[in-house]
């Protein structure tokens, strides 16, 4: 978002944001009563100048991006009036839940793909809370606006999701993403191996943390590595994590999450749905090389071939087996890896989203 709004104000465009909150929980936490009143205060303040400076707008080209934070209702009226471009976050114009995973089952979910109101009965609106059936109301809008939409895709599988939500009727455009992370990056350091195998991702079953640590327990002989406390992925997991393999340590990129991805043999990102273009895994491959990923139907990153990245099986078991195979076999993705980062960078700019605008 940063990098777009740098580049939206060169382009002449007027950029409306909402201010970006303070944790309430950590102010409640460190019994900062006053600043918590505060932060309520700038959150009303905030909301009604977000609505003022919003409603107004009639006949505009608009950019909108992520409407669970800005509005889904909000999108749908600034729809009705003016000329619309959406930039697609993640999978909330079919799934209320943005992460398209199966609460149950824990992979690949494209039940509403089509049809929001088949959702399960444990999915509900995130990261925004709200009530599932008047999500749906709003994605159902959307369905029936998408003659008036422009959608900006990041990725060749998610434009093929857009088009089997909304039909063939649908607009979209393939723009990338660029973040403008890699550009900022230095040369990776040179680190002897601390750890064989390293997490990148959230806390969150959708990117992947329960799959890996049930790798991680079937293969105690190898050691794997969490940027994250043992006990949030026991709550997230609703039990205790028994072996000792896998050692857990909350940490940044900046401070040492970069480490342990650099030095690692193996750099996991196991998004378990249909993820875009995500960070981590342009971040894996260019600070180590030898990433693995997920096998999905929608992901990006099934856009990309073997011979760069580790295809896992979403099944824990037999993804175990397939890494220990892996780093028992001298296989090396390193140099085919950098390569085809090489090209995605040359071909990816956020002054496409802006080229596509007209």
């Amino acid at each position: 978002m940063k990098n777009l709004i740098s580049l939206a104000l060169n382009n002449g465009f007027l950029v409306v944001t909402r201010r970006e909150p303070v944790s309430l929980r950590s102010l409640l936490n460190a019994n900062k009563f006053a600043a918590l009143l505060r932060e309520l205060s700038f959150r009303a303040c905030d909301s009604l100048l977000f609505f003022v400076n919003t409603y107004f707008l009639i006949n505009k080209t608009i950019l909108f991006i992520h409407p669970q934070t800005a509005g889904m209702g909000l999108l749908n009226r600034l729809i009705s009036r003016n000329k619309v471009y959406i930039y697609v976050m993640d999978n909330s114009f079919f799934c209320m839940k943005s992460y398209n995973i199966h609460p149950i089952l824990r992979n690949e979910c494209t039940n509403c793909v089509g049809d929001p109101s088949r959702f399960h009965p444990q999915c509900s609106p995130f990261p925004v809370a709200g009530n599932p059936n008047k999500m749906v109301d709003h994605l159902r809008m959307l369905q029936k606006n998408v003659n008036k939409i422009t959608f900006l895709a990041q990725n060749h599988n998610q434009a093929k999701l857009l088009k089997m939500h909304f039909g063939q009727e649908c607009k979209s455009i393939i723009v990338g993403m660029d973040t403008n992370e890699l550009g900022e990056c230095s040369e990776p350091d040179k680190h002897n191996a601390n750890y064989d195998v390293v997490f990148h991702g959230n806390v969150n079953i959708a990117k992947g943390s329960i799959w890996f640590v049930e790798v991680a327990e079937c293969l105690p002989q190898i050691k794997f590595f969490m940027p994250c406390t043992k006990l949030d992925i026991e709550l997230l997991l609703g039990r205790s994590i028994k072996v000792q393999n896998i050692t857990f340590s909350p940490c940044s990129w900046e401070n040492g999450l970069r480490d342990a991805v650099e030095s690692a043999k193996l750099v996991c990102v196991p998004s378990l749905w249909s993820a875009p273009i995500e960070g981590a895994l342009l971040k894996s491959i260019l600070f180590n090389g030898e990433v693995a990923v997920v096998k999905t139907e929608y992901g990006f990153s099934q856009e990309i071939s073997e011979n760069v990245l580790l295809h896992l099986s979403s099944n824990p078991s037999l993804a175990a087996v397939e890494i220990n195979r892996y780093l028992t076999s001298g296989t090396k993705f390193k140099e085919t890896s950098r390569q085809w980062l090489e090209f995605f960078s040359s071909k990816n700019s956020s002054l496409n989203v802006f080229n596509a605008i007209v």
